[in-house]
């Protein structure tokens, strides 16, 4: 599947921000982006934690690391 594909089963639209327009889009780093990183890494963290001992261990491929 395509990522344009992907864009548009969620009803999104990728986009280019011009050079000198980067003040008017970065409050949506501040109010969508940071938010969702601190809770993939919340919830990152928290599986780590509940699968000490498989990491540890290294009982995870490659690719089961990377998801």
């Amino acid at each position: 599947m395509l990522v344009l594909d992907v864009h548009k089963t969620m009803n999104t639209l990728p986009v280019m921000v011009s050079s000198g327009c980067t003040s008017l889009v970065q409050p949506l780093d501040v109010c969508l982006n940071k938010p969702l990183k601190d809770r993939i890494r919340a919830l990152a963290d928290a599986h780590y934690i509940d699968h000490m001992l498989e990491w540890s261990a290294q009982k995870y491929s490659a690719s089961e690391s990377r998801i």
